[in-house]
């Protein structure tokens, strides 16, 4: 398993935790409701606070979420419940999956995914740090006397597996240019 800064990650948590507080603190001041989650008279009140105009739910809400609210993210209203939106973290991830050891011992699956990639869930480990941020990576330490580092290897498990079989249509959906997991989609679907 990989080693847990659990220290870290409940500073982490509970910065979210008052931010996320300060946020919705913020939002009440606004007239709109908000506790745990926002109300229904409280999506009313955020969509007619941006102006905007929002799909509605069934029971005649506004939907408010990434992507209704990413034309309008320049309002402070839309940035505010943003924020807000999936503030649980990667941190409290981890820390839900840390064992008494310290350690995540994620659940990793070769043949879940219809696309054929890996699935590593519990955590799900692979949504840490996507395109050049960092985010939460540093929350995994080294064991004492070991160094971790972390490399991206485009497609890696894939590319063994060509190797190993020398099948030859799978080493040319490999070739620069090519994205595998894109290609089995179109296939499948």
């Amino acid at each position: 398993g990989m080693l847990v800064d659990v220290d870290a990650a409940r500073a982490r948590v509970a910065e979210h935790q008052a931010k996320d507080d300060d946020t919705r603190a913020w939002l009440q001041g606004q007239g709109i409701e908000v506790k745990a989650r926002l109300s229904d008279a409280g999506k009313h009140a955020a969509a007619a606070a941006i102006g905007g105009v929002f799909p509605m739910a069934k029971n005649g809400a506004p939907l408010l979420n990434k992507t209704t609210l990413a034309p309008y993210k320049d309002h402070p209203v839309a940035a505010a419940l943003l924020s807000l939106n999936g503030s649980r973290g990667l941190a409290q991830q981890v820390l839900d999956y840390v064992d008494d050891d310290g350690r995540v011992r994620p659940d990793i699956d070769m043949c879940r995914q219809a696309t054929g990639r890996w699935s590593i869930t519990a955590p799900a480990l692979t949504t840490f740090g996507k395109k050049g941020d960092l985010g939460d990576r540093d929350l995994f330490v080294a064991a004492p006397g070991h160094v971790l580092f972390a490399v991206d290897l485009s497609q890696i498990d894939v590319r063994g597996v060509a190797a190993l079989s020398q099948d030859s249509a799978m080493i040319a959906a490999l070739q620069p240019g090519h994205d595998w997991h894109t290609s089995v989609a179109i296939e499948l679907f």
